[in-house]
């Protein structure tokens, strides 16, 4: 609802932030990659038409979600909505969403080697946990009774089917 505050710890391309400046909701989303960061903000600045009334504040913290979340509030958060990392599928010269972007000149890696990049994990299950920490966190800035839309999608590697959205659950 208008007036209401959003919090997305990926922010990545920032849709969700875009959306709750157009719906009249503050938003914050936090960015490891200052590049990224950079790009968030000049599309809600580019995108998001100046209004006759009061845009709300959406702020794109560069830093890493685990360092972020935990600086808010307790209960200040009227809705948690994110695309989380995908592991490391990124990675992956023979995964699709790799071949895509690279076919389209994107970054195929959200940073080379920083250690708090959970694309950087190597191992499956402690990306999960490491996620979950985020995950956990931000369940305590969210208010009571509130929501949290998180959106993934299952993923192969290899022969092998991640059920992401379960495993995530």
């Amino acid at each position: 609802k208008s007036g209401q505050t959003a919090l997305d710890p990926s922010v990545g391309a920032s849709y969700p932030l875009k959306a709750e400046a157009l719906k009249g909701r503050a938003g914050i989303g936090s960015d490891l990659s200052p590049e990224v960061a950079r790009l968030a903000r000049e599309r809600i600045g580019v995108e998001v038409e100046p209004s006759l009334f009061e845009t709300p504040e959406q702020r794109v913290i560069e830093s890493d979600a685990c360092v972020v979340v935990p600086t808010l509030d307790t209960a200040s958060v009227d809705l948690l909505v994110t695309s989380p990392p995908y592991w490391n599928i990124l990675h992956k010269k023979d995964h699709k969403v790799r071949q895509e972007r690279d076919a389209h000149g994107l970054a195929s890696r959200y940073s080379e080697d920083d250690p708090n990049d959970l694309g950087n994990i190597d191992d499956y299950d402690s990306f999960l946990k490491e996620l979950a920490s985020v995950f956990r966190e931000a369940r305590r800035v969210v208010k009571p009774k509130k929501h949290a839309a998180v959106v993934v999608s299952d993923f192969r590697e290899g022969p092998r089917l991640h059920m992401f959205h379960a495993d995530l659950a």
